[in-house]
C-alpha cells in the first residue's frame, strides 16, 4: 500500500520570515507560522479517515518543509517551538517512539532500541502526542549512530523527521562525522528560553532520583524544541492533547516558569502527595527517577486535566459516568492495548484502575489508527479506598497548583476559545 503523503498546512496560515525570528532562513519565505488552534485543526481527519490537505493549487503543497512522512510548521506564539504534524500515527510513532523511550520510558530509558516492543511494552512510544527538546533528539540519534542495534541506525521515519528539521535550520548534521547536533535558537536568553540552573549543577531538589537528581543530562538547556500530537477525528480530545503539549512547550521555553514549578514540587507537595503522583507517572510507564520528566508532566497535566483528579476546577460535561477515554497508537491490527492513558468515571468521580480490574470488550482497530473508546469497570469504588483517596489527592494538589500558576503565566496557551488551562 503506498504510504499517504503527509498533510500541509493552508495558505491562510502565517510564514516567519527567516533570521532572526526562527528557523527556515534563506527556504523561499520560512516555516509555515501557525496557531495552536490551525495546527489542531489540521490534525482532524475526515470521516474517509484522510488527513485534511489543502487543494491542489495550494503554494503550499510545494513546501519544503514538508516529505511524505512529516509535514513542519513553526508555533506563532514562539519561535523555537516547531509542531510536527505526521502522515499517520504509525509514522509518528516510527519518527519519535524510540527517542521517546529513550528519554522517558519507566523501563527502557536511557536504551537503545531496535524496534519498539508491542503491545504495553511500548510504553510512552504509544502514547498520541510527544515533546522533546531537539538537542536531545540529536543525543538519541548520535548514540543510535554509534550502537546501530541490529546492524541499523536510523529508520525511515526518523530520516524523514531529520531530513525536515534539518530544512527547518533547527538541526545540523556534520558533513564529515555524521552527528547530529541542535542549532543555536534565536532566543537563548538563559533565563527566558531554559532554566538558570545548570545541569552539571547538584540539584536543590533532593537526591531521592537517582541518576537524573540533576534534573536531566541537558535538563534546562536553552534551544529548539519540538511537539507531535496524532490526527484524530475527535476535536476535542484532539485540542485538549495539543494543549497538553503546548504546556510542555511553555516549559522549555520560559525559565522561569519551570524553576517555580521545581520550587512548587520542593515546598509545596508533600511526601505522600509525591509518591502519589510518582505512582500515577509510573503506571502511565514514565520514568520518575527523572526529575525534570516528574515535574514537567505534573504542570502539563496539572494545567490542563479537567476529567481526572476528581474533576480538578472543572469536567467535560459529557454526563458519563462509568466511562474512560483512552487513546492509544496501536502497533498491529490484533494489538489491543487497553491501557495507556486511563481517564476512568465511575459514580462521577474519575479514578485510576488497574487493568486486572477492567473488563475490556476487544476492539480491532485499523494497524496504528489512534482511536478512542470505551473501558466499563466490573469493580464499584469503594469509600475510603486507596483510589479515592489518591484521587483526592491529586484533585487538592491541582487545585493548588493551578491557583499559582495562574500567577506564572498570566497569558497561557488555548486552543481556540473553548480548550483553555482549567483556571480559565
Amino acid at each position: 500500500m503506498e504510504r499517504p503523503e503527509a498533510p500541509r498546512f493552508p495558505e491562510r496560515m502565517g510564514k516567519s520570515k527567516g533570521g532572526s525570528d526562527g528557523g527556515g532562513a534563506g527556504w523561499g519565505g520560512g516555516v509555515p507560522r501557525v496557531t495552536l488552534e490551525q495546527f489542531a485543526e489540521a490534525l482532524c481527519v475526515c470521516s474517509s479517515g484522510k488527513a485534511r490537505v489543502p487543494t491542489s493549487g495550494d503554494p503550499e503543497s510545494s513546501t519544503c518543509f514538508s516529505n511524505s512522512t512529516v509535514s513542519v510548521s513553526q508555533w506563532s506564539d514562539d519561535s523555537n517551538v516547531y509542531l510536527l504534524h505526521f502522515a499517520s500515527g504509525a509514522a509518528q510513532k516510527d519518527a519519535m517512539g524510540r527517542c521517546s523511550l529513550f528519554l522517558e520510558d519507566l523501563d527502557l530509558h536511557g536504551t537503545i532500541v531496535e524496534f519498539i516492543p508491542t503491545g504495553q511494552r511500548g510504553g510512552v512510544a504509544n502514547y498520541s502526542g510527544h515533546n522533546m527538546r531537539v538537542a536531545d533528539l540529536c543525543r538519541f540519534l548520535n548514540l543510535l549512530r554509534v550502537q546501530a542495534p541490529g546492524g541499523k541506525d536510523t529508520n525511515d521515519a526518523e530520516k524523514a523527521l531529520v531530513e525536515c528539521l534539518v530544512k527547518a535550520n533547527v538541526m545540523r548534521v556534520d558533513k564529515t562525522t555524521g552527528e547530529f547536533s541542535a542549532a543555536a535558537s534565536s532566543n537563548c536568553d538563559g533565563k527566558k528560553n531554559g532554566s538558570t540552573y545548570s545541569h552539571s549543577a547538584k540539584s536543590p531538589y533532593g537526591s531521592e532520583y537517582g541518576e537524573y537528581g540533576d534534573y536531566s543530562p541537558i535538563a534546562n538547556e536553552s534551544g529548539y524544541v519540538i511537539a507531535a500530537v496524532a490526527g484524530s477525528s475527535d476535536k476535542t480530545e484532539t485540542r485538549n492533547a495539543v494543549l497538553h503539549e503546548a504546556m510542555h512547550m511553555i516549559w522549555y521555553g520560559d525559565g522561569e516558569f519551570a524553576e517555580r514549578c521545581y520550587e512548587f514540587w520542593q515546598n509545596d507537595v508533600t511526601d505522600e502527595e509525591k509518591k502519589t503522583w510518582t505512582t500515577f507517572l509510573s503506571d502511565l510507564k514514565y520514568n520518575t527517577q527523572d526529575l525534570e520528566l516528574v515535574v514537567n508532566e505534573l504542570q502539563a497535566y496539572m494545567c490542563t486535566e479537567r476529567q481526572m483528579f476528581g474533576g480538578g476546577f472543572g469536567s467535560d460535561g459529557d454526563g458519563r459516568k462509568d466511562s474512560s477515554s483512552v487513546r492509544v497508537v496501536f502497533p498491529k491490527s490484533n494489538d489491543c492495548v487497553p491501557i495507556v492513558k486511563i481517564r476512568l468515571r465511575i459514580e462521577g468521580n474519575p479514578v485510576n484502575r488497574a487493568a486486572e480490574n477492567l473488563s475490556v470488550t476487544p476492539i480491532l482497530v485499523h494497524p496504528y489508527k489512534t482511536d478512542t473508546f470505551f473501558l466499563h469497570s466490573q469493580k464499584q469504588k469503594k469509600k475510603g479506598s486507596n483510589h479515592e483517596s489518591a484521587t483526592d489527592s491529586l484533585a487538592s494538589l491541582q487545585k493548588r497548583f493551578a491557583l499559582k500558576a495562574k500567577q506564572w503565566v498570566p497569558k497561557p496557551p488555548s486552543v481556540g476559545v473553548t480548550c483553555k488551562v482549567v483556571w480559565q
